[in-house]
């Protein structure tokens, strides 16, 4: 796994309490649920036995 540096450690710390902030919106809240419903979405699609029957329509889907 690859480390990295402090300078971009120290710049995502400083964003992290304005994205928990936008989380508690509701702006945020559909955004995280659409966030989830894409990662169920792929992770179906991309499993291992569905890869045998993947068609190039769901590629494009």
């Amino acid at each position: 796994m690859t480390n990295l540096r402090e300078e971009v450690v120290q710049r995502i710390k400083r964003y992290l309490p304005g994205f928990y902030s936008f989380l508690k919106t509701e702006n945020g809240r559909k955004w995280l649920e659409e966030r989830r419903e894409r990662v169920k979405e792929f992770s179906e699609l991309l499993a291992k036995n569905s890869l045998k029957e993947f068609t190039e329509a769901d590629f494009v889907k």
